[in-house]
């Protein structure tokens, strides 16, 4: 049983990596002319992903709007009965983006959602959206 559980456990590592990397290609701009993240193309992963774990996964997206001065804190919840174990995000380019680091990104104190800090360094263009996308399981 324990093997089992092992596998499962690297089986959920493997899946949540590959998950996180792909929503940080989109977030990153890998290459000129990258795709930016829809939600369809975030979610034709779930099928495969569910089926590979025998577990149920959702891609649960939240804009931050008008990051503007020091630091903002934003806490986004995992639906009911599901817990966060990975995130990205999305800080479009131009206008002043440049200027928003992500301070931290770390699942929440309670397990059960997704901590990120988020500072606008400049406060350049107060206008800013950051999209945070979190993974969770069930």
């Amino acid at each position: 049983m324990a093997r089992r559980k092992s596998l499962a456990a690297l089986g959920v590592g493997i899946t949540a990596l590959g998950i996180a990397a792909a929503g940080m290609a989109y977030a990153g701009g890998i290459g000129s002319g990258a795709a930016q993240p829809t939600e369809a193309g975030l979610s034709s992963l779930q099928p495969q992903a569910n089926e590979l774990l025998r577990t149920e996964v959702k891609v649960v997206e939240h804009l931050i709007e008008d990051v503007r001065g020091t630091m903002r804190a934003e806490r986004i919840g995992a639906p009911d009965g599901f817990t966060a174990i990975s995130a990205g995000w999305d800080i479009p380019s131009g206008n002043g983006s440049e200027s928003v680091i992500v301070r931290r990104s770390r699942p929440g104190s309670d397990g059960q959602g997704w901590e990120v800090v988020l500072q606008n360094t400049t406060n350049v263009d107060p206008n800013i959206d950051v999209t945070v996308y979190v993974v969770c399981i069930r």
